[in-house]
């Protein structure tokens, strides 16, 4: 088993990403593995503190774009000279971590990430990649536009905690005045979406193509976080009051007490699924 964040090369921006995953993958295949396990790519919040464990994501149907590598979307080739010098800058405030055996900053690295990143997305998209982004859109649904439109909220407004009370309901008319405002960092939070998982999509063929029977397989989270997207967009199908105990190990030798808003098990079952759908 990797741990995704931690496995680093030269090129990493601070945190293991899927051009790391890729590479390790295909070589583990020519050295005759049938399957790369590695850890949660659950996304996180989207503006620092950026929780560290992989295992209280605030949803498990989507990824965390920290993992993204921003040099191999294919836009990056379309950008001006001044534009890509942005991208390069943004890698050099955090290249020196990859070398560092200090605890991986994942603020610092998504700072910068996002820096390249909103560069990249701002430079617009050829007919058939904005055809390709619309199609993937269209494919995920309400759940992507959901998930999208609570990072551009807690962009905005902060932890959900701390929102006014009338964006607390998904469904509410402010909440819908507030995706219209919102429409253009949507769309960004639903592009970060597209470029992951056509970056995951081509570390699997990678494995499978180097001889794996399965390629790679990641884990899943038991919970989310109970101020998270899941739980704000389909509430009534968590229950509240739930704690997992972690198990003990060289950061928490006495175990870590978890507290994830698990699925509640009396809600009808298509919409027990909904949120890991």
């Amino acid at each position: 088993m990797a741990q995704l964040y931690s496995t680093r090369s030269r090129g990493s921006w601070g945190t293991g990403d899927t051009d790391d995953l890729t590479e390790l993958a295909a070589f583990l295949g020519d050295q005759g593995a049938d399957f790369l396990l590695i850890n949660p790519l659950h996304a996180a919040e989207p503006v620092a503190p950026m929780t560290h464990s992989p295992y209280l994501p605030v949803t498990r149907r989507f990824v965390n774009p920290l993992y993204i590598r921003p040099e191999n979307i294919p836009e990056v080739a379309r950008l001006s000279g001044p534009k890509r010098s942005l991208v390069q800058w943004a890698f050099e405030e955090v290249k020196d971590s990859d070398l560092s055996a200090e605890p991986i900053d994942r603020d610092a690295v998504w700072k910068a990430k996002r820096e390249a990143l909103e560069v990249i997305f701002a430079a617009g998209r050829s007919y058939s990649r904005q055809r390709d982004f619309e199609r993937f859109r269209a494919e995920q649904g309400e759940g992507l536009e959901r998930f999208a439109l609570w990072s551009a909220l807690v962009e905005k407004h902060g932890s959900l905690e701390n929102w006014p009370a009338t964006l607390r309901e998904a469904d509410s008319a402010y909440v819908a005045n507030e995706a219209h405002q919102l429409a253009e960092r949507i769309d960004f939070f639903a592009w970060l979406q597209w470029i992951v998982d056509e970056q995951l999509a081509r570390a699997q063929a990678e494995a499978l193509a180097s001889g794996m029977a399965l390629g790679i397989m990641d884990d899943l989270a038991v919970g989310v976080h109970s101020q998270g997207a899941d739980v704000w967009s389909n509430p009534e199908a968590f229950a509240s009051g739930v704690t997992v105990g972690g198990s003990a190990g060289h950061v928490q030798p006495a175990g870590a007490e978890l507290v994830p808003a698990a699925v509640e098990p009396r809600v009808p079952g298509a919409q027990r699924l909904r949120p890991s759908a």
